[in-house]
């Protein structure tokens, strides 16, 4: 859990690419669309520098309530019913820090504001007809913000950010495989995978799994992110190595349990 550490520095993003975009259609429900009978139950990440992480996900019914680590880190997610309305990180350098979501009469995510003792953050969300999505993003949050608001523009496909451009020109593109997500089976996956850009890399996919981040900037392309797989039978992944700006990060390690 060492990348959540660096949260509140990361006002980047992890998610991924492709051609036809689909209108976003934000259904609060399961996101299971190949009706999966498995979940994942634990990820163990190997660190270069030979520390080991395992990473154990807690469930009631299909709602993930906590990602549990063994280097005593913790999240939580709380609902109303079956909207997710709080994520607690207590994984960030020992200060937690607390993510309050708010939502339209179309159960659609329009705010989250993440806070801690120091400062917080706070981004407003818009929806087009065409399925794009304006975040606005205030840095002390709405009421009392500092700096001028950042504009950027979210194009989603598969439930799924494949592409942001931002206010000054930054693109950043997604590119996902064709396989089984290792996060199919769990509720409000797609408001997590939004959130999750700014808030942590925990939930980076939906429906399938992230290959690249591609930054695009005067003119230059840089892969910020890359993700190399091997896969179950059912598809699934197995295992995972990660790169950050073209070195060699850590090893993933995927376990799930049968539904």
């Amino acid at each position: 859990m060492k990348q959540v550490a660096a949260v509140y520095a990361l006002l980047l993003a992890v998610i991924v690419s492709s051609c036809v975009t689909e209108p976003y259609d934000f259904d609060p429900d399961p996101v299971d669309p190949v009706e999966t009978n498995l979940r994942l139950k634990q990820r163990i990440v190997d660190y270069l520098d030979g520390d080991v992480v395992i990473e154990t996900f807690n469930y009631e019914d299909t709602k993930l309530v906590s990602i549990k680590g063994s280097d005593n880190s913790l999240i939580i997610y709380k609902y109303d019913g079956n909207l997710l309305t709080q994520v607690t990180d207590e994984s960030v350098s020992g200060d937690s820090q607390t993510t309050d979501l708010t939502y339209d009469d179309q159960q659609r995510l329009i705010n989250y504001r993440m806070s801690n003792d120091d400062e917080s953050l706070e981004y407003a969300f818009s929806y087009n007809t065409d399925g794009s999505i304006n975040q606005t993003f205030y840095l002390g949050g709405k009421e009392n913000y500092t700096g001028s608001p950042r504009e950027t523009t979210l194009v989603m496909e598969n439930d799924q950010i494949v592409k942001e451009t931002k206010d000054d020109g930054q693109i950043i593109t997604y590119k996902y495989d064709d396989q089984n997500s290792s996060y199919l089976g769990i509720s409000n996956l797609k408001t997590i995978n939004l959130i999750s850009r700014d808030f942590n890399g925990y939930i980076d996919s939906a429906v399938n799994n992230l290959l690249t981040a591609t930054i695009t900037e005067n003119g230059s392309d840089l892969v910020d992110e890359k993700y190399e797989y091997t896969y179950n039978e059912a598809g699934y992944p197995e295992t995972a190595t990660y790169y950050l700006e073209g070195e060699l990060d850590s090893e993933l390690e995927f376990i799930y349990e049968s539904l």
